[in-house]
């Protein structure tokens, strides 16, 4: 039998549509995750999709957050920023909280929900 293994799976190689930062969620073709390295507009960019824990923002006005909700993000390829919240209407199921801050602001993501092809923004 032939190997076929190419990845661990951990991370996918998508082209940037903007630049963006190691560490910044983004949402890329269909794909969400986490930037492993920053890099350039039409650039690669490894983009972690697997189940980890991260440390992220909610955006601005985003309040509320409990453990257990459900963080969506929105934004689009054509070099739209993205931001999280616990909006769904027009975002993609991006991860579950597994604590939050005395403020509410910083939030511990218990990790990237499974990326579906027919989860688009």
């Amino acid at each position: 039998m032939a190997n076929t293994r190419r990845t661990d799976g951990k991370a996918v190689q998508l082209v940037a549509p903007v630049a963006v930062e190691a560490g910044e969620p983004v949402l890329i073709n269909g794909w969400h995750g986490v930037a492993v390295r920053g890099t350039q507009a039409g650039d690669l960019v490894a983009v972690e999709v697997e189940a980890s824990v991260h440390e992220l923002e909610l955006a601005s006005g985003a309040t509320g957050a409990e453990v257990g909700d459900i963080v969506y993000i929105h934004g689009d390829t054509e070099g739209e920023d993205v931001a999280l919240n616990l909006t769904a209407t027009g975002g993609v199921a991006f991860a579950k909280i597994v604590e939050v801050d005395d403020d509410n602001e910083l939030i511990v993501l218990g990790r990237l929900l499974e990326n579906r092809p027919d989860a688009t923004s």
